[in-house]
Protein backbone atom coordinates (compact mmCIF):
# COMPACT_ATOMS: atom_id res chain seq x y z
CA UNK A 1 0.00 0.00 0.00
CA UNK A 2 1.50 3.58 -0.82
CA UNK A 3 0.20 6.82 -1.18
CA UNK A 4 -0.44 8.02 -4.61
CA UNK A 5 -0.92 12.05 -4.24
CA UNK A 6 -2.25 14.12 -7.07
CA UNK A 7 -2.70 17.99 -6.36
CA UNK A 8 -3.28 20.72 -8.32
CA UNK A 9 0.79 21.74 -7.19
CA UNK A 10 -0.31 25.38 -6.31
CA UNK A 11 -1.62 23.66 -2.66
CA UNK A 12 0.17 21.61 -0.67
CA UNK A 13 -2.69 20.19 1.66
CA UNK A 14 -3.73 16.95 0.27
CA UNK A 15 -6.86 14.22 1.39
CA UNK A 16 -5.71 10.99 1.53
CA UNK A 17 -7.70 7.85 0.70
CA UNK A 18 -6.52 4.00 1.54
CA UNK A 19 -6.66 1.10 -1.65
CA UNK A 20 -4.25 -1.62 -0.03
CA UNK A 21 -1.83 -2.70 -2.78
CA UNK A 22 -3.25 -6.32 -3.93
CA UNK A 23 -6.51 -4.50 -4.64
CA UNK A 24 -4.84 -2.33 -6.47
CA UNK A 25 -5.44 -4.02 -10.21
CA UNK A 26 -9.27 -4.48 -9.33
CA UNK A 27 -11.88 -2.43 -9.69
CA UNK A 28 -11.76 -0.06 -6.60
CA UNK A 29 -13.77 2.28 -4.81
CA UNK A 30 -11.46 5.34 -2.86
CA UNK A 31 -11.99 5.12 0.42
CA UNK A 32 -11.43 8.00 2.77
CA UNK A 33 -9.02 6.65 5.75
CA UNK A 34 -6.15 8.42 7.92
CA UNK A 35 -3.70 6.04 7.56
CA UNK A 36 -0.75 5.86 4.78
CA UNK A 37 -1.89 3.97 1.94
CA UNK A 38 -2.90 5.03 -1.28
CA UNK A 39 -4.11 8.51 -1.42
CA UNK A 40 -5.13 10.11 -4.02
CA UNK A 41 -6.69 13.89 -4.19
CA UNK A 42 -7.27 16.43 -6.65
CA UNK A 43 -7.14 20.08 -5.59
CA UNK A 44 -8.94 22.20 -8.10
CA UNK A 45 -7.82 25.02 -9.61
CA UNK A 46 -10.37 27.40 -8.33
CA UNK A 47 -9.74 26.79 -4.91
CA UNK A 48 -7.46 28.72 -2.53
CA UNK A 49 -4.54 27.26 -1.17
CA UNK A 50 -4.44 26.89 2.31
CA UNK A 51 -1.55 28.50 4.18
CA UNK A 52 1.27 25.31 4.67
CA UNK A 53 1.51 24.19 7.89
CA UNK A 54 4.79 22.10 9.81
CA UNK A 55 4.37 18.30 9.53
CA UNK A 56 2.56 17.27 12.54
CA UNK A 57 -0.49 14.99 12.98
CA UNK A 58 -3.64 15.44 11.31
CA UNK A 59 -6.52 13.35 11.21
CA UNK A 60 -5.88 10.39 12.68
CA UNK A 61 -2.40 10.80 13.54
CA UNK A 62 -1.67 11.27 9.61
CA UNK A 63 1.44 14.08 9.59
CA UNK A 64 0.76 17.26 7.25
CA UNK A 65 3.47 18.22 4.25
CA UNK A 66 5.95 20.19 5.14
CA UNK A 67 7.69 21.47 1.79
CA UNK A 68 9.31 24.51 3.58
CA UNK A 69 11.65 21.40 3.88
CA UNK A 70 13.44 21.21 0.51
CA UNK A 71 16.59 20.96 -0.55
CA UNK A 72 18.37 23.91 -3.07
CA UNK A 73 18.18 21.19 -5.78
CA UNK A 74 14.38 21.18 -4.79
CA UNK A 75 14.10 24.97 -4.91
CA UNK A 76 16.00 25.41 -8.23
CA UNK A 77 13.46 23.46 -9.64
CA UNK A 78 10.61 25.27 -8.64
CA UNK A 79 12.38 28.51 -9.55
CA UNK A 80 12.77 26.95 -12.71
CA UNK A 81 8.93 25.99 -12.87
CA UNK A 82 7.69 29.94 -12.18
CA UNK A 83 10.03 31.04 -15.14
CA UNK A 84 7.74 29.31 -17.50
CA UNK A 85 5.07 30.73 -19.22
CA UNK A 86 1.54 30.63 -17.58
CA UNK A 87 0.17 28.55 -20.57
CA UNK A 88 2.94 25.57 -20.36
CA UNK A 89 2.14 25.65 -15.84
CA UNK A 90 -1.58 25.02 -16.58
CA UNK A 91 -0.44 22.23 -18.86
CA UNK A 92 1.39 20.72 -16.55
CA UNK A 93 -1.40 21.39 -13.87
CA UNK A 94 -3.89 19.68 -16.67
CA UNK A 95 -1.88 16.98 -17.42
CA UNK A 96 -1.39 15.76 -13.63
CA UNK A 97 -5.83 15.81 -13.13
CA UNK A 98 -5.59 13.98 -16.56
CA UNK A 99 -3.17 11.29 -15.08
CA UNK A 100 -5.11 11.36 -11.74
CA UNK A 101 -8.55 10.65 -13.44
CA UNK A 102 -6.87 7.96 -15.48
CA UNK A 103 -5.58 6.14 -12.41
CA UNK A 104 -9.32 6.67 -10.87
CA UNK A 105 -10.40 4.48 -13.99
CA UNK A 106 -7.28 2.32 -13.89
CA UNK A 107 -6.19 3.05 -17.06
CA UNK A 108 -2.92 2.85 -16.16
CA UNK A 109 -0.94 3.12 -18.98
CA UNK A 110 -2.82 5.96 -20.16
CA UNK A 111 -2.01 7.79 -16.61
CA UNK A 112 1.45 7.18 -17.00
CA UNK A 113 1.57 8.73 -20.22
CA UNK A 114 0.18 11.47 -19.06
CA UNK A 115 2.56 11.73 -16.37
CA UNK A 116 5.80 10.98 -18.76
CA UNK A 117 4.38 14.62 -20.54
CA UNK A 118 4.58 16.35 -17.04
CA UNK A 119 8.28 14.83 -16.35
CA UNK A 120 9.27 16.37 -19.13
CA UNK A 121 7.62 20.33 -17.88
CA UNK A 122 8.71 19.15 -14.16
CA UNK A 123 10.53 16.50 -14.20
CA UNK A 124 11.26 16.99 -10.05
CA UNK A 125 7.60 18.15 -8.43
CA UNK A 126 6.88 16.17 -5.58
CA UNK A 127 3.45 15.21 -6.56
CA UNK A 128 4.05 13.77 -9.71
CA UNK A 129 6.94 12.09 -8.54
CA UNK A 130 4.68 10.26 -5.78
CA UNK A 131 1.89 9.60 -7.79
CA UNK A 132 3.82 8.48 -10.89
CA UNK A 133 6.07 5.97 -8.49
CA UNK A 134 1.88 4.71 -7.41
CA UNK A 135 1.12 4.56 -11.22
CA UNK A 136 4.32 2.20 -11.62
CA UNK A 137 3.15 -0.26 -8.34
CA UNK A 138 0.01 -1.06 -9.84
CA UNK A 139 2.06 -2.65 -12.63
CA UNK A 140 3.84 -4.21 -9.63
CA UNK A 141 6.83 -2.46 -10.89
CA UNK A 142 8.44 -2.22 -7.70
CA UNK A 143 11.99 -1.88 -8.60
CA UNK A 144 11.70 1.33 -10.27
CA UNK A 145 8.35 2.78 -8.04
CA UNK A 146 11.10 2.74 -5.42
CA UNK A 147 13.72 5.18 -7.35
CA UNK A 148 10.89 7.38 -7.88
CA UNK A 149 9.50 7.58 -4.58
CA UNK A 150 13.45 7.52 -2.83
CA UNK A 151 14.15 10.63 -5.00
CA UNK A 152 11.28 12.18 -3.88
CA UNK A 153 11.89 11.24 -0.27
CA UNK A 154 15.40 13.07 -0.77
CA UNK A 155 14.44 16.21 -2.59
CA UNK A 156 11.48 16.95 -0.38
CA UNK A 157 12.61 15.46 3.33
CA UNK A 158 9.47 17.28 4.96
CA UNK A 159 7.47 15.08 2.65
CA UNK A 160 6.60 11.90 5.57
CA UNK A 161 3.73 10.26 2.60
CA UNK A 162 7.52 9.53 -0.05
CA UNK A 163 9.36 8.34 2.70
CA UNK A 164 6.70 6.08 3.73
CA UNK A 165 6.07 4.36 0.08
CA UNK A 166 9.82 4.22 -0.17
CA UNK A 167 10.05 2.42 2.87
CA UNK A 168 6.74 0.36 1.76
CA UNK A 169 9.03 -1.13 -1.48
CA UNK A 170 11.72 -2.32 0.77
CA UNK A 171 9.12 -4.04 2.43
CA UNK A 172 7.26 -5.66 -0.81
CA UNK A 173 10.63 -6.41 -2.01
CA UNK A 174 11.79 -8.55 0.50
CA UNK A 175 14.37 -6.44 2.04
CA UNK A 176 13.62 -7.06 5.66
CA UNK A 177 17.09 -4.86 6.71
CA UNK A 178 15.97 -2.02 5.23
CA UNK A 179 12.41 -2.21 5.36
CA UNK A 180 12.83 -2.40 9.18
CA UNK A 181 15.42 0.71 9.44
CA UNK A 182 12.88 2.77 7.05
CA UNK A 183 9.84 2.37 8.83
CA UNK A 184 11.48 3.17 12.39
CA UNK A 185 12.48 6.28 10.91
CA UNK A 186 9.59 7.06 10.04
CA UNK A 187 8.53 7.28 13.45
CA UNK A 188 11.43 9.03 14.36
CA UNK A 189 10.58 11.68 11.83
CA UNK A 190 8.33 13.69 13.56
CA UNK A 191 7.66 11.62 17.55
CA UNK A 192 4.24 12.63 17.83
CA UNK A 193 2.49 10.94 15.50
CA UNK A 194 -0.19 8.78 16.75
CA UNK A 195 -3.66 6.58 16.14
CA UNK A 196 -3.76 4.99 13.35
CA UNK A 197 -0.74 6.16 11.51
CA UNK A 198 1.39 4.81 13.85
CA UNK A 199 0.00 1.76 14.76
CA UNK A 200 0.45 0.58 10.71
CA UNK A 201 3.94 1.64 10.77
CA UNK A 202 4.52 -0.03 14.49
CA UNK A 203 3.07 -3.39 12.12
CA UNK A 204 5.27 -2.79 9.09
CA UNK A 205 8.17 -2.99 11.61
CA UNK A 206 6.76 -6.27 13.84
CA UNK A 207 6.46 -7.74 10.50
CA UNK A 208 9.45 -6.83 8.88
CA UNK A 209 11.22 -7.96 12.54
CA UNK A 210 9.20 -11.28 12.19
CA UNK A 211 10.72 -11.97 8.51
CA UNK A 212 14.55 -11.41 10.41
CA UNK A 213 13.76 -14.01 12.68
CA UNK A 214 13.84 -10.82 15.63
CA UNK A 215 10.50 -13.02 17.39
CA UNK A 216 11.21 -11.76 20.87
CA UNK A 217 11.83 -8.04 19.63
CA UNK A 218 8.47 -8.46 17.94
CA UNK A 219 6.52 -9.77 20.58
CA UNK A 220 7.56 -6.92 23.17
CA UNK A 221 6.18 -4.60 20.20
CA UNK A 222 3.02 -6.65 20.01
CA UNK A 223 2.38 -6.73 23.75
CA UNK A 224 2.27 -3.17 23.85
CA UNK A 225 -1.40 -3.84 22.46
CA UNK A 226 -4.25 -6.16 23.35
CA UNK A 227 -7.42 -8.14 22.08
CA UNK A 228 -9.34 -4.61 23.49
CA UNK A 229 -7.22 -1.92 21.51
CA UNK A 230 -9.13 -0.13 18.86
CA UNK A 231 -6.77 -1.51 16.02
CA UNK A 232 -6.46 -4.77 14.77
CA UNK A 233 -3.11 -4.69 14.81
CA UNK A 234 -2.89 -7.32 18.01
CA UNK A 235 -4.90 -9.98 16.09
CA UNK A 236 -2.74 -10.16 12.60
CA UNK A 237 0.41 -9.40 14.30
CA UNK A 238 -0.34 -12.63 16.16
CA UNK A 239 -1.48 -14.00 12.96
CA UNK A 240 1.86 -13.30 11.36
CA UNK A 241 3.82 -14.61 14.14
CA UNK A 242 1.66 -18.26 13.36
CA UNK A 243 2.25 -18.28 9.75
CA UNK A 244 6.14 -17.73 9.97
CA UNK A 245 6.12 -20.74 12.74
CA UNK A 246 3.61 -22.76 10.23
CA UNK A 247 0.67 -22.86 12.20
CA UNK A 248 -1.80 -22.01 10.12
CA UNK A 249 -4.73 -23.18 11.44
CA UNK A 250 -3.80 -20.52 14.81
CA UNK A 251 -2.78 -17.91 11.95
CA UNK A 252 -6.30 -17.89 10.72
CA UNK A 253 -8.36 -18.19 13.59
CA UNK A 254 -6.69 -14.58 14.64
CA UNK A 255 -7.54 -13.20 11.23
CA UNK A 256 -11.09 -14.84 11.64
CA UNK A 257 -11.34 -12.91 15.27
CA UNK A 258 -9.70 -9.65 13.62
CA UNK A 259 -12.86 -10.16 10.76
CA UNK A 260 -15.60 -9.93 13.59
CA UNK A 261 -14.28 -7.25 15.44
CA UNK A 262 -13.09 -5.02 13.19
CA UNK A 263 -14.12 -2.79 9.90
CA UNK A 264 -13.48 -4.51 6.52
CA UNK A 265 -11.95 -1.19 5.99
CA UNK A 266 -9.81 -1.18 8.61
CA UNK A 267 -8.62 -4.78 8.17
CA UNK A 268 -7.99 -4.50 4.87
CA UNK A 269 -4.72 -2.79 5.55
CA UNK A 270 -3.25 -5.00 7.80
CA UNK A 271 -4.70 -8.29 5.85
CA UNK A 272 -2.51 -6.65 2.72
CA UNK A 273 0.51 -6.64 4.20
CA UNK A 274 0.21 -10.57 5.08
CA UNK A 275 -1.03 -11.17 1.43
CA UNK A 276 2.31 -9.59 0.43
CA UNK A 277 4.07 -12.31 2.27
CA UNK A 278 2.27 -14.83 0.74
CA UNK A 279 -0.04 -16.32 3.72
CA UNK A 280 -3.29 -15.03 3.15
CA UNK A 281 -5.27 -15.04 -0.74
CA UNK A 282 -7.06 -11.54 -0.44
CA UNK A 283 -9.51 -11.58 -3.31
Amino acid sequence: MVFDIVADSRDTRLDYHLVPMKRLLLPISLVLFASPAIAQSITPADKPAPAVAPAKPAAGGMPTIDFDLTTPEAKKGQEEFNKLSAAKQEEFFKLMTDGEKFMGERRIPEALQKFNDAESIWPKHPSLMNIKGSALVNLRDFERAGKYFDECARLYPGFWQAHFNAAEMKFVQKKWEAAEKEFRALLDMDKSIEGPTRKLVEYKIILSMIKLKKTDEAKKMINKYDIFDDSPLFYYANAALNFEADNRKAAEEWVTNARAVYNAQVNAIFEDSLSELGWLFVF
